[in-house]
């Protein structure tokens, strides 16, 4: 306005404003208390959005909009988005990641899926050495189950020997199939064991069955 040499009222006429609009300055509230509100709530109730929350806040009488309650949700970092995923949340109980340090220590094994073109489902089982990252095994079929699981298993310690730990992110259910799961582990030597122990006591009964027959 100073440089055209035009009064503010000639100006605002010109452009189609009034002259409350042009003077009004805004006035900021303090929420500082709707924060802590907030933040109350959703300490209390992890799984509430910012609607929920405003839900509960219109309850209590507080009388602001939507848009300032997901403001002050996201500047206090509340959102839902940020925090850990709900499918890892099992992550938290898993045991601490294990380094191989020699062959046949520790064996990965998973299921991957696949499609053809026409559209039929394929499935496949892979055994890794996770010391020489070699892959050991990759059984292909439409379907597996607990007991094609068990020969690739056979097969592969019949020429390496018996691994001490395989670790897989499924498992299997009571009929066979592969399912989801957390991750699992077998070890070889509490197997040897439980093999020792069942042949003394196969060995400890056929020789009272001998004695009661003498």
């Amino acid at each position: 306005m100073q440089r055209f040499g035009c009064s503010q009222r000639n100006a605002l006429r010109l452009v189609k404003m009034s002259a409350s609009t042009y003077l009004y300055q805004p006035v900021k509230k303090d929420e500082s208390a709707l924060k802590m509100r907030i933040k109350e709530i959703t300490d209390t109730r992890v799984h509430y959005g910012y609607r929920r929350v405003h839900v509960m806040l219109r309850r209590e009488g507080h009388m602001d909009n939507v848009k300032r309650v997901y403001r002050l949700y996201r500047e206090e970092g509340l959102s839902l988005r940020l925090k850990r995923p709900r499918r890892n949340k099992a992550a938290k109980l898993r045991q601490p990641k294990q380094l191989a340090q020699a062959v046949n220590e520790i064996w990965s094994m998973d299921f991957v899926a696949d499609a053809l073109f026409d559209g039929r489902k394929l499935r496949m089982l892979t055994v890794v050495d996770l010391f020489t990252r070699e892959c050991l095994a990759i059984d292909v079929g439409q379907s597996l189950k607990g007991e094609d699981v068990a020969r690739v298993l056979t097969a592969i310690t019949e020429v390496r020997g018996l691994p001490r730990t395989i670790k897989s992110d499924n498992v299997l259910n009571a009929s066979g199939v592969p399912t989801n799961g957390n991750s699992i582990s077998y070890r070889s030597d509490q197997t040897d064991r439980r093999k020792a122990k069942s042949s003394e006591q196969s060995q400890r009964r056929g020789s009272a069955a001998q004695g009661c027959l003498g």
